[in-house]
């Protein structure tokens, strides 16, 4: 497994010079976009524009450079649509980075320069150690369900781990969401709650694990692991309550989500129309209508293993939903190879692709600029279609093949 670690490094260096903001290297540019670079350089290194009239015709704009407070807040000095734990990280970063950045010149382009490069580093820094803790995670559940070790490698080396784990801030709730499975498998159902509830204040993803494993703890009927579970579950979800600290509103963050456009959805293909609400409504009937599937299935059969039901849950929540960016996959990765066990397996073939097809997707994005990528028939989203198609058979895939006398519980 020493290799495996030594792998993380390979695997992170690898994402820190592909989104590297200050350069971009050759046949890779179309990948370096970031949200949390671009989050940066649109709200908080802003420099002040004026625009006038040259010449009686032609439009100019003329950039003031001023000195920008290193230390602005979330929420209350610019909008962040992100919840707490992912605002602290950001706010961390940037205040970080900003007073780095002070030390040597505080105006002009030098000093956004300089902003930008050690807020990257810092993040980086964060998101990698995070990244670690994501693969010891899932190393442990290996180990627990008897899966094949070699799969650490189909994680550590994901195209798709590789392009989106510096990019965004769900390789901390996939760490979290990791840890808690861990701890459901071993019998810890407090600290299995306090894992999902601090997940929440960062991404909600996590969400659709939690709730399958209230499924399989009230199958057990076991008041006791239940109650222990959801007092876990609200001590972990308590960071929320910064948000009325800090001066933001929950309401406002939702109705900006609660408004976005048809981010790679599969209703875009009947729906055109990028920002038609019914892409809303179906996302919300079918996502229901898989929580329920699921409960009655839970509840009633022997042969779903934990593993599938959570995934099943995961994939509801993101291929079903109407904002459905590339960075889900890293939820949808983990619980996948635990489905597979094995390396040569058909399962692990489906995975497999998808994943190349989704890292793949960002690069194809960019290429064709957002205004044609975000549209049915582009090549960005005719991939990202094949990429939920397969994730869709891999879940579908049992009911085609031969049924074991017996299920294992995991």
């Amino acid at each position: 497994m020493k290799r495996a670690y030594a792998l993380v490094a390979v695997a992170f260096v690898l994402s820190f010079i592909i989104h590297f903001p200050l350069a971009s290297l050759p046949l890779l540019s179309v990948f370096k976009y970031s949200d949390v670079v671009g989050i940066l350089t649109s709200r908080v290194l802003k420099p002040t524009q004026t625009t006038w009239e040259l010449n009686g015709t032609i439009p100019a704009v003329y950039i003031e450079m001023k000195t920008i407070d290193p230390c602005s807040t979330p929420y209350k000095d610019y909008f962040f649509e992100y919840p707490v734990i992912s605002a602290s990280v950001f706010y961390t970063a940037t205040c970080l980075g900003g007073l780095a950045a002070k030390t040597l010149t505080s105006h002009g382009e030098a000093y956004l320069s300089y902003a930008l490069l050690f807020f990257y580093v810092i993040i980086s820094m964060i998101l990698g150690v995070v990244f670690f803790v994501s693969v010891y995670a899932f190393k442990r559940l290996l180990e627990l369900t008897g899966a094949d070790a070699k799969l650490i490698y189909f994680f550590v080396l994901s195209p798709s781990v590789v392009v989106y784990t510096i990019y965004n801030f769900d390789i901390i709730a996939v760490a979290l969401m990791l840890a808690g499975v861990y701890f459901f498998i071993r019998g810890k159902p407090w600290l299995t709650g306090l894992m999902f509830g601090l997940s929440i204040p960062v991404k909600v993803i996590p969400v659709a694990v939690a709730y399958t494993v209230f499924l399989f703890l009230l199958k057990r009927r076991n008041l006791k692991e239940l109650a222990s579970y959801t007092v876990g579950g609200i001590v972990g979800a308590l960071p929320i309550l910064l948000h009325i600290i800090a001066g933001s509103s929950l309401s406002e963050i939702y109705r900006y989500v609660g408004s976005w456009y048809c981010e790679n959805c599969l209703y875009v293909w009947v729906l055109p129309d990028l920002y038609s609400p019914i892409h809303r409504i179906l996302f919300l009937v079918l996502g229901s209508a898989t929580a329920v599937v699921l409960a009655v299935y839970v509840t009633k059969s022997s042969e779903l293993s934990f593993y599938r039901a959570a995934l099943a849950s995961v994939c509801a929540v993101t291929v079903f939903n109407y904002i459905n960016p590339p960075q889900f996959f890293l939820y949808i990765l983990p619980l996948a190879l635990l489905v597979a066990k094995q390396v040569k397996t058909p399962e692990a073939l489906l995975l497999i692709t998808a994943d190349w097809l989704n890292a793949a997707f960002i690069g194809v994005f960019m290429w064709e600029t957002p205004f044609i990528a975000a549209y049915p028939g582009s090549i960005a989203q005719s991939m990202f279609f094949v990429r939920n198609a397969l994730l869709v058979l891999l879940l579908l895939l049992p009911a085609f093949q031969r049924r074991p006398t017996s299920s294992p519980p995991f």
